[in-house]
């Protein structure tokens, strides 16, 4: 047994550690250590449990905690057994998209756009409507693109054969979308949604994501929308194993 893995922990920690079936929840104040909680759960699923890296997928919030939370894994485990599912939410959708996404008619390669890129669109759509391109208009209107797309099921408008209701949606909206889809973009909304409508209306991909994993643990979890809870669940269905 890796004894590094429980070296620094007490014994509530430990015993969290060591609970790795079904769905656990930890509820522990911040610097009380549920990063390394989960790090040292990652090592020892792989060192005493005996999973495959590939089975276990390991995601928080952003960027920097992800390297984080490899760092400390690779601290722990061999560097073999440390995989690209250690990630962020938006990062397993990428994964997702990129190998599912040609069931909506783009390409693998598809891109990704940030908000700078959004702006450019949106200036371009205000060009064509003949509207005054100022920042608080362009932020406005970017806003209302992201409001209509989280009440909106309008992914299937993005594809192929899909209308774009500008009467329901309004013309900005549409144009907006146009233009996303001439350019196979996405922006960080629709890596969710995207990714939420392949699972939720593709059997057979779900039935293949699922199967991937037979542990998911998310950190910050308090950190969710119901959109990421929607991935999560749809995910830890089949294995039932998740740690939060």
């Amino acid at each position: 047994m890796n004894e590094e893995i429980f070296k620094h922990l007490n014994s509530e920690q430990r015993k969290a550690v060591e609970a790795t079936e079904g769905r656990v929840r930890v509820v522990a104040g911040a610097g009380s250590g549920k990063t390394r909680v989960l790090a040292n759960r990652y090592a020892y699923l792989i060192d005493c449990v005996g999973i495959d890296p590939a089975n276990v997928l390991c995601m928080t919030f952003t960027n920097k905690a992800a390297m984080e939370m490899r760092n400390r894994i690779h601290r722990l485990v061999n560097m073999g057994s440390a995989n690209d599912y250690i990630c962020t939410i938006h990062g397993l959708c990428v994964k997702i998209l990129r190998k599912e996404i040609y069931r909506l008619g783009y390409p693998k390669n598809f891109m990704i756009i940030d908000e700078d890129d959004c702006k450019t669109l949106m200036k371009q759509v205000m060009q064509e409507f003949e509207l005054k391109k100022s920042d608080t208009t362009v932020n406005q209107l970017l806003r209302e693109v992201s409001d209509v797309k989280g009440k909106t099921n309008y992914v299937p408008y993005l594809l192929p054969g899909g209308a774009c209701p500008a009467n329901e949606v309004g013309r900005e909206f549409c144009r907006y979308l146009q233009l996303q889809r001439k350019y196979n973009a996405l922006d960080f909304d629709d890596i969710i949604y995207f990714t939420l409508y392949i699972l939720e209306n593709f059997a057979d991909a779900r039935e293949h994501w699922q199967s991937e994993f037979d542990y998911i643990q998310v950190d910050e979890v308090q950190d969710c929308s119901s959109n990421d809870w929607r991935i999560i669940n749809v995910l830890s269905e089949q294995c039932g194993n998740l740690f939060i």
